[in-house]
């Protein structure tokens, strides 16, 4: 065995005579190795020095660099001048100004983030300023389900707004009130479990009818929704548009069963947010079909 092993090693000194000798044999060092499928165990052993060839064939681990006029990047020393360099010839493609060639628009839709209101320009040192507001709106996060550029822009101001820090922010956070729009983050993480990602599937009628599990966890994540259905939203125009499924949930006509009486948790939960049908200078004048069903459903 020892000298099989040092001419194989010798074989390997050369990555050509090495693959040669030892392709046939890679198998015997591979995690799912197995002596039926492959060589016996002791046949293997002679070829020990082949695990050079497949570690040296594995693949090797490349830098991973931001996009150009990504968010990460645009957090980055020098991500706004490389934004604006990058998108110079293409702001025609965003702006109301006409292209002489709109084909490479495409290409540079990552430049419009120069054109959205989440970035406002640089500050004294060239970094990159941002709207936080804007960025984590309601609208924004809820709405449009776009999350990940404000925890980005809120990551380094974190001392600010999270509820859960103790710490004294340092002077160039200045007085925080910039960052204040960032404790929506606090709200939660969104439910990102495969089975319960799509607001529609999880708030079918037919599938809450059946299944208690998904009609409390419609019920749960429509619970930011309430306003769209009680009419109190400030932020209604993309984020209601969203919510329509919530529907299951939230309107006594849809969760109630059609016997017409009162029952089950979604429509319980209905007949709560319509509630303000009731009340004085509350949804009854925008919702009045509604809040008349509601009345006879819900009592």
């Amino acid at each position: 065995v020892h000298t099989v092993k040092k001419t194989i090693k010798r074989f390997c000194a050369s990555k050509k005579a090495c693959s040669n000798l030892c392709d046939n044999y890679t198998c015997c060092f591979k995690d799912t190795y197995r002596p039926a499928s492959c060589h016996e165990e002791s046949t293997c052993n002679k070829y020990t020095p082949c695990k050079k060839l497949l570690k040296d064939s594995a693949p090797q681990k490349k830098d991973v660099f931001p996009a150009v006029c990504s968010v990460s990047d645009l957090l980055s020393p020098g991500g706004f001048a490389r934004c604006e360099n990058y998108c110079s010839d293409h702001m025609c493609c965003f702006n109301d100004n006409d292209c002489d060639d709109y084909s490479q628009c495409n290409e540079f839709d990552s430049c419009k983030i120069m054109r959205d209101s989440i970035v406002t320009g640089t500050d004294i040192h060239g970094l990159t300023t941002f709207d936080y507001r804007k960025a984590c709106s309601k609208d924004v996060i809820y709405g449009k389900g776009e999350r990940e550029p404000c925890a980005l822009i809120c990551a380094p101001h974190k001392c600010c707004w999270d509820g859960d820090n103790t710490s004294p922010c340092g002077s160039e956070h200045g007085s925080c009130t910039e960052y204040m729009p960032c404790s929506i983050l606090d709200d939660g993480e969104e439910i990102d479990d495969p089975v319960f990602g799509n607001l529609e599937s999880v708030c079918d009628k037919k599938t809450i009818q059946e299944n208690e599990e998904y009609e409390n966890l419609c019920i749960e994540k429509c619970e930011k929704a309430t306003c769209c259905f009680d009419g109190t939203c400030e932020y209604k125009q993309d984020f209601c548009s969203n919510q329509l499924a919530c529907e299951s949930v939230s309107v006594p006509s849809i969760a109630c069963p059609v016997t017409g009486k009162a029952g089950g948790t979604a429509c319980t939960n209905a007949c709560e947010i319509f509630k303000c049908c009731k009340e004085e200078g509350g949804c009854f004048a925008t919702h009045r079909n509604e809040c008349i069903k509601s009345m006879q459903l819900c009592g």
